[in-house]
């Protein structure tokens, strides 16, 4: 996986931090012939360029990256001051018996993603409006001759569909050579182990699978939902990306940079997701027993705090079985024995898809779910409890005179 943290451990010999790979994966670093601007230089190609003498490593220090960032230690210090002090505020109201709001309860769970944001994000730069050139090394004859015999050799090695790079360069034009039509048939797009690429097809076997049903049943309320679930394995496993001379994608993440690391820090990686989306939920379930001003929102509050909660539950759950699946292989859940058996494959297949399908029907619930919330933490406004306006004592915690 193309973590910061993985260019960090390939490229700290070469000086680089958290940032040089947070900045790389936002589009930094722009690759030049000549001067002429070629395109983005991506995460997964960088050591691809410089192990075959294309590129020398671009030379940027951490302190220039921070200096093109739109944020500072200043500003970072004061969210996460403002955030630590709610917390500690809403800790001491319970423990003093005052009420909390509904209000302060769906701040807390967005403090929390936001400290969860800023954990993984805090060497990150923000809004950096310019990037770093990097040249391609020699003439255009000798660039192309040498890309020529890199990418045959590899495909003598390899022998493998697919491991070769497709992507063309439509909006790039870099001379009758072709060196970048070229350079991009070196740099294989699509670096994924053998159990990426099953479970990519998994995902969209089933997923095209069951579009013809939840299209006859709920057509226009999940068409929306379902065009966004059918890209979930592209945008995991980041299979497909088209080259742009300007940027990368808003979503993009470069997931394939190592391809010979084990599964299992795969599946730590995206089972943390649902985690924190658990988390989030658990939080609105602590007002569970809260005062509502009506009985309605009593139980709108308590069904979006448990569908939230829930959603999160059920990818992890799905993630772990396909996971599990790809790791022990098909006969995980039966014996070897029947692994060939129709019937059980059917059983199988049928299960998968019905879990797929719940999934598809309670993300859409989940979008209504979170709004819901929102609704309600302001209509209780309306009618706030006496003890919801008490301060909190801060003597009984902090020695005074």
């Amino acid at each position: 996986m193309s973590r910061p943290s993985d260019m960090l451990c390939l490229c700290s010999e070469y000086g680089w931090t958290m940032s040089h790979g947070y900045f790389i994966q936002m589009g930094g670093f722009m690759l030049y012939n000549k001067e002429k601007l070629s395109r983005v230089l991506y995460p997964h190609e960088l050591d691809n360029l410089i192990g075959n003498g294309l590129i020398v490593m671009p030379q940027i220090t951490e302190e220039e990256i921070q200096d093109r960032s739109k944020s500072d230690g200043l500003s970072k210090a004061l969210v996460v001051i403002h955030t630590t002090w709610f917390i500690c505020q809403c800790i001491a109201r319970r423990l003093q018996g005052l009420i909390i709001t509904e209000l302060e309860l769906v701040t807390l769970a967005f403090a929390a993603l936001n400290g969860v944001m800023y954990m993984f994000w805090w060497f990150k730069p923000l809004d950096v409006q310019t990037t770093v050139r990097v040249d391609l090394l020699g003439d255009r004859n000798d660039i192309s001759g040498r890309i020529h015999d890199i990418r045959s050799s590899e495909l003598d090695l390899t022998q493998t569909p697919g491991s070769i790079s497709e992507t063309r360069l439509d909006d790039v034009t870099v001379g009758p050579e072709g060196i970048e039509m070229e350079l991009e048939n070196l740099i294989p797009s699509s670096e994924m182990r053998p159990h990426q690429r099953i479970i990519i097809s998994k995902f969209r076997e089933l997923f095209f699978s069951v579009c013809w049903l939840i299209g006859i049943l709920f057509l226009w309320p999940l068409i929306g939902m379902v065009a966004v679930l059918a890209r979930i394995p592209d945008i995991i496993y980041n299979s497909t990306h088209t080259s742009r001379a300007e940027g990368v994608p808003t979503f993009y993440t470069s997931y394939k940079f190592f391809p010979e690391k084990p599964l299992g820090e795969d599946l730590v990686a995206l089972n943390f997701l649902p985690f924190v989306g658990i988390l989030f939920g658990a939080i609105h379930c602590a007002g569970w027993n809260f005062s509502f001003p009506s009985l309605f929102e009593t139980y709108i509050w308590r069904l979006s705090s448990a569908l939230i909660t829930c959603v999160p539950l059920m990818i992890l759950l799905l993630e772990i079985y396909c996971g599990l699946q790809v790791w022990f292989g098909d006969n995980f859940f039966v014996p070897k024995s029947l692994v060939d058996n129709f019937l059980v494959r059917i059983i199988q297949d049928f299960l998968l898809i019905s879990i797929v399908v719940i999934t598809a029907l309670v993300l859409l619930y989940y979008i209504v779910a979170r709004l819901a919330l929102l609704v309600v933490a302001f209509t209780t406004l309306r009618d706030l409890p006496p003890g919801a306006l008490a301060a909190v004592e801060w003597t009984s915690f902090l020695p005074h005179i």
